[in-house]
């Protein structure tokens, strides 16, 4: 696993945050026990440092975190609390909704007009909402991150939440803990959003799929719930909305409501099947130009976090344009095998950028074996068609 993998890298250097996702931008680090450190915030059990951008697969002495240039806030009423990076603006209700979610830059609101997002229905026989809070109350006041925490004591099960906002970062996440203990309720979350498209995009490996938001017909209904990775998306190239997850994977999206599926707690055949702890993340991402990027550095922020450890600091293997992801890069002998896709479901010349010198370059299929060879320089143009998926090889010097 990746801590036995980064427990084998040599020990040369301070603590270094270890970055194992291929996206670049702002990264948040945790560092386990920490006194004092260079623009951390404290929270339970150690600090938080601040990175403006992080390349992918790379790594960063934390002593270069920097101080976000507008700190995530938070504050709290008799009857809301609010968020606040300088991005967006977040409402928080006493019962854990989320009654506003706005953009600051445009002044779009990404929830629909008078209703709530982060809503926990229980479906059993009849659809029960959960929402007889027990606690409300600030818990991380910045500058890194602002949270608020929320507390409900439902049929004998405990739910909290600690609702998240980081600075440099849209993305609201919801990290829920719940002691369950029913049968045969399957609890969702659902956000009604402000705009609503004939389809629904989804991530999932390697690429996308759209399916349908409506019940129209009987083939439609019969998919009302779609496997998903990371996240789903609602919008277009102008405006949109998603809601990520970090172990969640059953979605349904229908008209402008999204809904994730968190517990089933079905007894067959495991009679035990959902009981007891549970802890995962969602989040709800609203995306004012419809910037998939963004959402690609968010879902793979939220799945792959920072890792802290001491050893080198490196820069990145490869580096790529926007619209092609380098899904996985692993030694292979004297060569290091790359694995790229693109991802906008769009045919494109792409572009890869080498951190040391290609001693030799090669497109294989998945044996290893050499289909095409390509230039041996730092910089190389490579032709993607739509969705298609790429083996690369090569030795640096």
């Amino acid at each position: 696993d990746i801590e036995a993998k980064v427990s084998r890298l040599p020990k040369a250097g301070p603590n270094v945050a270890y970055n194992t996702a291929p996206t670049r931008g702002p990264r948040v680090a945790f560092v386990e026990g920490a006194d004092e450190m260079h623009a951390a915030q404290k929270v339970d059990g150690g600090a938080l440092c601040w990175f403006a951008d992080l390349p992918g697969y790379s790594t960063r002495a934390v002593s270069t975190a920097q101080t976000p240039p507008h700190a995530a806030r938070a504050s709290v009423g008799d009857k809301h609390a609010w968020l606040d990076n300088g991005l967006v603006r977040v409402k928080v209700l006493p019962n854990g909704h989320v009654s506003e979610v706005t953009d600051l830059a445009t002044g779009w609101q990404a929830l629909a007009e008078g209703q709530h997002g982060n809503r926990l229905i229980a479906f059993e026989d009849h659809q029960e909402e959960v929402t007889n809070a027990r606690q409300f109350e600030v818990v991380e006041n910045g500058p890194v991150r602002a949270a608020v925490r929320v507390t409900h004591l439902w049929r004998g099960c405990e739910i909290t939440q600690t609702i998240r906002l980081t600075a440099g970062s849209r993305r609201v996440d919801f990290v829920t803990e719940i002691d369950w203990h029913v049968s045969h309720i399957l609890l969702k979350v659902a956000f009604p959003v402000s705009l609503s498209t004939e389809t629904a995009l989804y991530d999932i490996q390697w690429g996308t799929i759209r399916r349908s938001t409506s019940r129209h017909s009987d083939f439609d209904a019969a998919r009302f719930e779609v496997p998903a990775q990371k996240w789903a998306m609602l919008g277009d190239d102008d405006r949109a909305v998603a809601l990520l997850n970090d172990c969640k994977y059953g979605y349904d999206v229908h008209g402008h409501v999204m809904r994730l599926s968190l517990i089933k707690s079905a007894t067959s055949p495991d009679p035990v099947a959902d009981q007891g702890r549970h802890v995962f993340t969602y989040s709800f991402l609203p995306l004012p130009d419809g910037d998939r990027a963004e959402l690609d550095h968010a879902a793979y922020d939220l799945n792959a976090p920072l890792r802290v450890a001491s050893g080198p600091v490196v820069p990145p293997i490869v580096e790529v344009s926007d619209g092609v992801i380098v899904e996985s890069v692993r030694p292979v002998g004297d060569e290091i095998e790359i694995r790229l896709f693109e991802a906008r479901r769009a045919a494109r010349d792409a572009e890869l950028r080498f951190s040391r010198q290609p001693r030799n370059l090669r497109i294989c299929d998945i044996f290893g074996e050499t289909e095409r060879e390509l230039p041996a320089e730092q910089v190389v143009g490579l032709a993607l068609g739509k969705s298609q998926i790429v083996t690369l090889r090569v030795r640096l010097s």
